[in-house]
C-alpha cells in the first residue's frame, strides 16, 4: 500500500472552506459598517453646509432687521424661532438632499445684561436636526455678533 499521497483530505478541505467563510462574513460586516459611517459623514457635511448657509444669510442682516425677522420681543434677553414657521422657503440655497425629516431653528441671546434690543453682543445659534438610520441627529453652529 502506498502512503505518499499528495493532495488534501475532505476534512482539510471542509476546515479551509469554513475558515474562508468566516473571513468573508467578517470582512462584509466591516464593509457594511464603513458604508454607514460614510453616509453619516455625508449627512453631517450637508447639515453643516446648510447651517453655514443660514448663518451667513443671517449675518448679512442688521441688528434690528434680525430681531424683526425672528419675531423677537426686544425687551427679552433671548429669543428663538423655527425656520419653518418664519421662512418656509427662505434657505433654498442650502443643500437639504439626503437629510430626512430635517428641521432648523435659530436662537438669539444677549451676552450682556439687559434686553436683546440694546445688547452690545449677541450669541446666534443655528440648529439643524435630521433623522439618520432611525436616529435623531442635531448639529449646532454658533457665532457671536458684536
Amino acid at each position: 500500500m502506498r502512503t505518499d499521497r499528495s493532495g488534501i483530505s475532505l476534512v482539510e478541505a471542509l476546515v479551509a472552506l469554513g475558515l474562508l467563510a468566516g473571513l468573508v462574513i467578517s470582512v462584509s460586516g466591516v464593509l457594511v459598517l464603513g458604508g454607514r459611517q460614510i453616509r453619516g459623514g455625508a449627512d453631517s457635511s450637508r447639515a453643516l453646509a446648510a447651517a453655514r448657509t443660514i448663518l451667513e444669510d443671517l449675518e448679512l442682516r442688521s441688528h434690528d432687521a434680525l430681531l424683526r425677522e425672528l419675531g423677537c420681543d426686544g425687551a427679552l434677553p433671548s429669543c428663538s424661532a423655527s425656520s419653518s414657521a418664519l421662512w418656509p422657503a427662505a434657505w433654498d440655497g442650502a443643500d437639504w438632499t439626503g437629510l430626512a425629516q430635517h428641521s432648523t431653528g435659530v436662537s438669539l441671546a444677549a451676552l450682556d445684561a439687559g434686553p436683546i434690543s440694546s445688547a452690545q453682543a449677541l450669541r446666534l445659534i443655528v440648529r439643524v436636526s435630521w433623522e439618520q438610520s432611525g436616529r435623531a441627529r442635531t448639529l449646532r453652529l454658533l457665532t457671536l455678533r458684536v
